[in-house]
């Protein structure tokens, strides 16, 4: 029963490989694979470079595929927030995102990828949200003298001191011998104030 299983999904996905593809440069190559979750289906689509080779993958919901098939995909990588997303250059010739527009995004709201992935484009990991929001949601700046957001050394008073942004006013929530316990100090308050968009350092 197990092998008769396996050999079905096998022939679904060549059925899933032969039949879709991505529009642009590369149709013959962009094909588009579904993969089955536990929870949910998805469709994996390689991002191609100017050579035909394949750069990277992003994820989107089954049910959104016919909407972006018809656009050049490509790779752009954000430096200052060390993240990849997926974007395209509509018929105007201005840039679109493929999570704005995946989520119908009003220009005055941003979108916030819940697990820091801008390549899983699927509608359960993505939520429109305002900058704030979006902000508490960010992982630990690069040149942290701590490894833990939130988290600092003082170098004054030699104690890991703690801060948290509370609508753009920075809140000071103490001093502390020990790293771990400052980080749960910010843990703390973040889910207190920030509730579902706080990000939680791992301690």
């Amino acid at each position: 029963m197990h092998n008769k299983y396996l050999i079905i999904i096998f022939f679904y996905s060549i059925i899933i490989l032969a039949s879709h593809s991505i529009g642009g440069s590369f149709p013959d190559l962009a094909r588009c694979e579904a993969i089955k979750n536990v929870r949910y289906q998805m469709k994996k689509i390689p991002l191609y470079n100017h050579q035909k080779k394949i750069r990277d993958y992003f994820v989107i919901d089954n049910e959104d595929f016919n909407k972006i098939k018809n656009y050049k995909w490509r790779l752009y990588y954000d430096k200052n927030k060390n993240l990849k997303y997926v974007l395209t250059t509509d018929k105007n010739k201005k840039t679109l995102f493929l999570h704005r527009y995946i989520m119908n995004c009003p220009n005055n709201m941003i979108i916030d990828h819940k697990n820091h992935n801008g390549l899983d484009n699927q509608k359960n990991n993505l939520r429109i949200c305002n900058y704030i929001n979006n902000n508490r949601n960010k992982k630990k700046c690069k040149n942290s003298t701590s490894k833990y957001k939130g988290v600092y050394w003082n170098k004054y008073h030699k104690k890991w001191e703690v801060s948290i942004k509370n609508k753009n006013e920075k809140k000071f929530l103490g001093y502390f011998n020990n790293e771990k316990e400052a980080a749960k100090k910010y843990n703390n308050y973040a889910i207190l104030h920030y509730n579902e968009y706080a990000y939680l350092n791992e301690v």
